[in-house]
């Protein structure tokens, strides 16, 4: 089930991205907006902060808004909004739905930590299966967990122009491409960001961070 709710999310964006005339950058993917038929067919909603893009703009100046702890740090940084923009926060999104978890989480021992940071420290650990989520009870493939963890953490890699754009995604997760060759780099830093939070340059949907609810299967 959490595998086509991703690659359906995947092949939305790919159209939105690549197909749809103007060209459209959502600018707000997180769980929030993601809507599931009676079917579990995910729709994206809330085009409220969506940009268009001529077909050969490379990216856009504008005001930063989207939520934080979704947002590209290139992005929320700059105020160039690119597609790659909605690559990195569909990477959140599919480390949410195959974790469970938040995006930032706190504890006492170790204090805020985020999603992006620990998937990337159990992926040079070679440990990244003890980010699926606990719920499933093993009920799930470990290839395909694998699969979709470094894909995620491929579109959260710190340098956006060597992120992959969604169409390629959506092939990387129905395993139309290999991914055992391709270098993953670090993502980029959310907890940078944090001190970001309430800043003036930001909507009003900015200042709170998502959790992710999906069915037991995956």
């Amino acid at each position: 089930m959490r595998k086509n709710v991703s690659l359906g999310i995947a092949k939305g964006l790919a159209f939105l991205h690549e197909e749809a005339e103007p060209h459209i950058v959502h600018r707000d993917i997180k769980p929030g907006n993601i809507v599931l038929d009676r079917n579990f067919i995910p729709k994206i909603s809330d085009f409220g902060l969506s940009k268009l893009f001529i077909s050969n703009a490379s990216h856009i100046s504008t005001r930063v808004a989207g939520t934080l702890g979704y947002l590209a740090p290139e992005y929320a940084i700059t105020g160039h909004l690119t597609r790659k923009s909605d690559v990195y926060s569909y990477g959140i999104l599919l480390l949410q739905i195959v974790s469970g978890r938040s995006v930032m989480e706190f504890n006492t021992e170790r204090g805020e930590t985020y999603l992006a940071d620990e998937a990337w420290d159990l992926y040079k650990e070679n440990n990244i299966l003890h980010l699926v989520d606990p719920t499933l009870s093993g009920r799930f493939l470990e290839k395909e967990a694998v699969l979709f963890l470094k894909v995620g953490l491929l579109c959260l890699q710190g340098t956006a122009t060597i992120r992959p754009q969604m169409s390629t995604v959506a092939k990387m997760l129905a395993n139309e491409i290999n991914i055992n060759d391709i270098a993953i780099s670090k993502p980029g830093s959310l907890s940078a960001l944090s001190n970001l939070k309430g800043h003036s340059t930001f909507s009003k949907s900015s200042s709170s961070t998502g959790s992710a609810s999906y069915p037991t299967n995956i």
